[in-house]
């Protein structure tokens, strides 16, 4: 792959609930929220994306799909305390993933798909393609 074709992206896990209580998350995960929103706020700078609930949110970027897998790994551990929080809650690990080449392959191992059963997360992935070819 050529330099000029990137791959990059983040990872975030998405706490949501209704009435959270941003502090005591906070505590729990000894991490500070990348942000946080409430029910009824607007999601983006417009007002088509209002909040449905509330959400605490943690993002950490990275920065070539080489290297996906390893910020996973070290995400994951990041967030352990995460099995600390209310099951009643609903916890997403979230894999954005924004590349110039259309064609991208990429694979999780069964360690880390292990640790986000284990920490009871759900996992979306979320992939935009700008559908360049390499030459």
């Amino acid at each position: 792959m050529t330099n000029s074709l990137i791959t990059c992206g983040h990872i975030s896990l998405t706490i949501y609930g209704d009435k959270l209580n941003f502090d005591n998350i906070t505590s729990i995960l000894e991490l500070q929220p990348t942000k946080t929103i409430r029910k009824g706020d607007n999601i983006r700078n417009n007002n088509r994306f209002v909040a449905e609930k509330d959400l605490w949110i943690y993002e950490k970027k990275y920065n070539d799909l080489e290297s996906l897998n390893i910020s996973l790994t070290d995400f994951l551990e990041e967030i352990e305390k995460i099995k600390n929080t209310d099951n009643k809650l609903e916890k997403r690990v979230r894999i954005y993933i924004q590349s110039e080449p259309a064609q991208i392959f990429f694979s999780l191992p069964q360690v880390i798909l292990k640790k986000i059963s284990d920490l009871k997360l759900d996992m979306d992935i979320s992939i935009l393609s700008w559908g360049f070819a390499e030459n």
